[in-house]
């Protein structure tokens, strides 16, 4: 230890004893108490006292700790076992950490060998405050006055808003803050009555003669829809005239004599609705309805809702000779059935397709349904899932024969070397409405469906990521194909058409259908066409947006050794591919009846954005290219150019190019040079009317034309 002074080691040495220092050893303490005052918590403020040595000999200081108080608050940085010669002094800091907004008292003990007093005490006193952080950043911390540091819209002189709470700190809510009814609607947000707790903003109306929802009509004896009736003199539906008492009931999915059940229409008294999902084929035949399958049933019932079959195979055993449908109760069925005898309907009781399910009876190999000899099987309301085979179509097959899907779900089906990985039709019609098919694959063509000399039939269905190798959710050859209002999203395809691949066939219509985020190692990431020779079909009003193709056509490709169809007033957005044609993309020997007009490509990523091979003889006209990536908008021969394609920005509502074109609006903004900049009736091919749905010229793009 050093010594405290160079006069005191002078004077030890000569003998003397300076003044103050007494014989043997002698401890002081600077301080026998630190009081803190008051410390903002979550901050620390530090404190510190000396321990001396003002006696002759030394001393060891043994040590110093907090026996009394919360160690979480308070704590000692001091040395232990520390030897003090004379003259010496040890400082000792302590700190004082506070978390909680209340007074904190502790005790220092401080043991040495000093005989006379081996132990002295310090006495510890603080008051956490306010702190001084800013957690909410609205520009004040609690100690500067804010009354709730978690909440940016509370500090003193804010504005005060209609939340409930004091926005600005003055210990007051506005008059029009309060919710005396507990109905969990202030004043100041529109409860027009904050005494009585059944009535405030949206709240349904009742019988009670005061304005029940707040929107400043009392409703009761009013009858909006002048059917003669109120709400409290019957109408279940005041907003509709095809609703009230003693009306008649309709199949329009409303309650329309308000009876309290939807469609309830039995005219013959057999117990059935002829309804969508009602199962009545004739309501004016009282031996003709639906037989009922439940498999919780006891075996041997007779097919009634008292007594239902007990299995599929029980009904279609006992099917009525007129009615032919059969109704599932709310189960899973395992299912492996051939059917050749005539039209058979499967209608699902639940409120929705996932209520009634389908899969493959165990160790049979598929499909779920197998139709032939020119039947027709109508399923609707059902889900068909896990379904694995090695023949086409892994759920439903259908050769020489029809098959009718209405809200239908087919999903995670597998045709494993085969097409069709739900649904494969050959020489027969594929009618759909409203279905859903997903996570479906196959082995070869059709990631979802495969149509070979056939009809498909879609309207609204969904598509989303199936699998196939020619179209990742449809292949159709040599069929026709009638597609209006579907969704292709997200389908994959090992070669061409990501979404789509059609092959040939003739009297196509496919319009409004929507192309997003599809993928083909190949061509056509949305849709590939080959082979299509009929100046009849028609593509067009396409949305076909975020498609990639390995080689060629990121959104459309037309390959073959021909090609005659018209291509139109669709928009061709944000596609990819690595060589030419990013949007649509046309590599055929012979394109002279091929028509390309009225479109927009806009911003796809490729060597070019609209390519036509050079001498294929296509008409291109009135097409607007624009933003692609290589800079080369058009890639045209002089023979295909026919003229007014522009390559100028499109302007759409919005477009962020973020890879989810479900954020984007490809509708033309006001003003967009596109609009009414299209071809007029008489010009393209023979007989097409270019004509706006409004009677004005033809916009340029999916919101012109016929289907826009």
């Amino acid at each position: 230890m050093m010594r405290t002074s160079f006069c005191l080691i002078a004077l030890l040495l000569i003998g003397c004893k300076p003044d103050g220092i007494s014989d043997g050893p002698l401890m002081s303490i600077s301080a026998e108490s630190l009081d803190f005052g008051e410390v903002p918590v979550d901050t620390t403020a530090s404190l510190s006292f000396t321990i001396d040595n003002q006696g002759s000999t030394e001393f060891e200081v043994l040590s110093v700790s907090i026996i009394e108080g919360r160690t979480a608050v308070w704590s000692v940085n001091g040395e232990n076992s520390v030897l003090l010669e004379s003259g010496e002094s040890l400082e000792v800091e302590v700190a004082f950490a506070p978390y909680e907004l209340t007074r904190e008292e502790g005790r220092i003990q401080v043991r040495t060998t000093f005989e006379d007093e081996p132990s002295r005490y310090v006495i510890l006193d603080g008051i956490g405050g306010l702190s001084i952080e800013d957690l909410d950043e609205d520009g004040f911390s609690p100690a500067e006055g804010d009354c709730d540091d978690g909440r940016d819209t509370v500090y003193p002189d804010a504005e005060e808003i209609c939340d409930g709470r004091d926005n600005d700190c003055d210990d007051e809510l506005g008059e029009d803050e309060v919710d005396e009814d507990y109905d969990g609607y202030l004043l100041c947000s529109g409860d027009c009555d904050d005494l009585n707790e059944a009535i405030y903003p949206g709240a349904e109306e009742i019988c009670d003669d005061e304005d029940t929802d707040c929107d400043g009509v009392i409703q009761d004896r009013l009858d909006a829809d002048s059917d003669g009736y109120s709400l409290c003199s019957g109408d279940c539906d005041d907003t509709t005239a095809v609703a009230s008492p003693g009306n008649p009931e309709l199949c329009d999915l409303i309650d329309n004599n308000c009876s309290g059940d939807v469609d309830d229409i039995d005219i013959d008294g057999d117990g059935f609705s002829p309804c969508d999902n009602g199962g009545d084929c004739d309501d004016n035949d009282y031996f003709a309805y639906p037989v009922i399958v439940d498999q919780s049933a006891k075996n041997g019932g007779d097919g009634t809702w008292d007594e239902p079959y007990a299995s599929i195979a029980e009904a279609l055993a006992g099917i009525d000779g007129v009615c032919r449908t059969v109704v599932l109760s709310q189960d899973t069925y395992e299912v492996s059935r051939t059917w050749s005898d005539g039209e058979l309907t499967l209608v699902g009781a639940g409120d929705g397709p996932e209520a009634v399910k389908l899969t493959l009876g165990k160790d049979a190999d598929g499909p779920i349904f197998a139709v032939s000899s020119n039947a027709h099987l109508i399923l609707r309301n059902v889900t068909l899932y896990n379904s694995v085979s090695d023949v086409d179509g892994a759920a439903l097959r259908a050769d020489a024969a029809d098959i009718t899907l209405d809200g239908v779900v087919l999903s995670n089906n597998n045709c494993t070397d085969c097409d069709g990985g739900a649904v494969a039709v050959s020489s027969g019609t594929l009618t759909m409405e409203n279905c859903t098919l997903i996570d479906n694959k196959s082995g070869d063509d059709g990631g979802a469906v495969a149509v070979s000399f056939g009809t498909l039939i879609d309207d609204g269905s969904l598509y989303e990521d199936n699998a196939g190798d020619r179209g990742g959710a449809i292949r159709a050859e040599s069929s026709t194909v009638e597609m209006t209002d579907v969704t292709l999203l997200s389908n994959t395809a090992v070669t061409e058409g990501g979404g789509i691949s059609l092959a040939g066939g003739s009297d196509h219509l496919i319009e409004r259908v929507t192309v997003w985020s599809n993928s083909a190692q190949l061509y056509g990431g949305g849709i590939a066409v080959a082979g299509l020779e009929d100046s009849g079909s028609i593509l067009r009003n396409l949305y076909v947006q975020d498609n990639v193709a390995g080689t060629a056509g990121g959104g459309v490709s037309v390959i073959g050794d021909a090609a005659s169809f018209l291509l139109a007033n669709s928009t061709i957005v944000a596609n990819k591919s690595d060589d030419d044609g990013a949007g649509i993309y046309v590599e055929v020997d012979d394109a002279s009846g091929l028509s390309i007009w009225s479109n927009i490509v806009y911003y796809n990523n490729g060597e070019s954005g609209l390519y036509v091979s050079d001498g294929s003889g296509a008409s291109v006209a009135y097409n607007t290219a624009f933003s692609t990536t290589s800079s080369i908008n058009f890639s045209l021969g002089e023979g295909e150019d026919v003229g007014e394609n522009e390559e100028r920005d499109p302007t759409f509502g919005s477009f962020s190019n973020d890879g989810e074109p479900a954020k984007d609006d490809l509708t033309l903004a006001s003003g967009s040079s596109e609009i009414g900049s299209g071809p007029q009736t008489g010009e393209g091919p023979s007989g097409y009317v270019w004509t706006d749905a409004d009677n004005s010229r033809n916009d340029r793009g999916a919101t012109g034309g016929q289907g826009g």
